[in-house]
């Protein structure tokens, strides 16, 4: 299929491409419920103190993904409806290491090796990342795919830019993905590109030149160009029930590289925050659960003042609900970004759809 037309999204409050590390959070909201994952099996006590990438709770209902804890703290069941609320955390404790030993340097196929690596994706957080390019369902882990498809351009407004997350890591771009090769057989790996002339789009280019398991594919920056089905398309790539196609973003493939190259959870996330209420748009690295105040008001290098009005959160282009979940960023959409809206600027319907006649979410 050829790419034709496509829009030029002209965002107000585009975050920079500056990411800052927002201080570490007191209390954490982890959300027992996401787009595609519900953690209704809950693993830990009332009062019990967890180490940071503890499991608190698995999905049984998609291959028992579990929910990890982000960092060291004490449970708190019924502090907050539809939570896991972690009471003093301590972000200076760390996360143990997983022993990983040789099995993560290898990378020629190997079965027994690809097992192992798919169960510690799994353990340790990144098998959220994975999802099936055409139904967006979660993937089974002992599964093979037809193909995997890694997108670099991200055109939602509320998701973090692939040039934000790229720049100065494509070394652990490149080991990411030489990982998930090394866990498939013979299926092709397809890694998206923006079709642009930039000094970071020539340092992609020359970076995977030398990986011959990675198919490149120049797509133009419009949306919905970074849609992973319109993406399956333009290839030409044929999904089966059996064999689906298998997608990750930019943040999938460095979660990969987290877990099976230093042994440690995915537990940080790569926020964008902008949109016409934020004064300083930007990207902030954040864990899950971090309350959405240290997001948009807890900048303190320059103190500004939080967004009056009712918020809106878009954690999808089609949806939209009043801030009053204090936790995000939501488990079951990696890599998600924000956008922040002024009542007056955005209302909603109850259902949370945009009315007719509204233009997307900007930030």
């Amino acid at each position: 299929m050829k790419l034709r037309g496509g829009y030029s999204v002209h965002l107000a409050g585009r975050p920079t491409a500056e990411v800052r590390d927002l201080p570490a959070p007191e209390r954490l909201y982890i959300p027992l419920r996401s787009r595609r994952f519900t953690f209704s099996q809950v693993d830990v006590t009332e009062g019990q103190k967890v180490a940071c990438g503890a499991e608190l709770a698995k999905d049984p209902g998609n291959f028992n993904v579990p929910l990890l804890a982000p960092h060291a703290g004490t449970v708190r069941l019924d502090a907050h409806e539809g939570h896991i609320v972690l009471d003093d955390v301590d972000a200076a404790a760390g996360c143990a290491v997983r022993d990983h030993d040789a099995f993560s340097e290898r990378s020629k196929y190997d079965p027994a090796v690809a097992e192992w690596k798919r169960r510690m994706l799994v353990e340790l957080g990144a098998w959220q990342f994975f999802a099936d390019a055409h139904a967006g369902n979660p993937l089974d882990p002992s599964g093979t795919p037809s193909a995997i498809l890694v997108t670099t351009v991200h055109l939602d407004p509320y998701v973090a830019r692939g040039d934000v997350l790229l720049h100065g890591r494509l070394e652990e771009f490149a080991r990411g993905l030489e990982h998930l090769q090394s866990f498939l057989e013979y299926q092709p790996i397809y890694v998206v590109i923006p079709d642009v002339k930039t000094e970071l789009g020539s340092a992609v280019k020359e970076t995977l030149r030398g990986h011959a398991f990675v198919n490149l594919v120049a797509v133009p920056r419009r949306y919905p160009y970074g849609h992973p089905v319109v993406l399956a398309r333009h290839i030409g790539l044929q999904p089966s029930l059996e064999n689906p196609i298998w997608t990750l973003t930019t943040a999938g493939v460095f979660a990969v590289d987290r877990v099976l190259t230093t042994g440690t959870p995915a537990v940080e996330r790569i926020v964008s925050v902008g949109g016409p209420a934020i004064d300083t748009p930007t990207h902030v690295r954040a864990v899950v659960g971090q309350p959405i105040h240290d997001l948009i008001g807890g900048d303190r290098r320059d103190d500004r003042p939080r967004p009056e009005g009712t918020l809106f959160v878009v954690d999808r282009p089609d949806r939209a609900r009043r801030e009053h979940d204090p936790a995000f960023p939501r488990m079951g959409a990696p890599g998600l970004g924000k956008s922040l809206l002024q009542q007056d600027v955005r209302e909603r319907d109850q259902d949370g759809v945009p009315r007719e006649g509204e233009h997307g979410a900007q930030g």
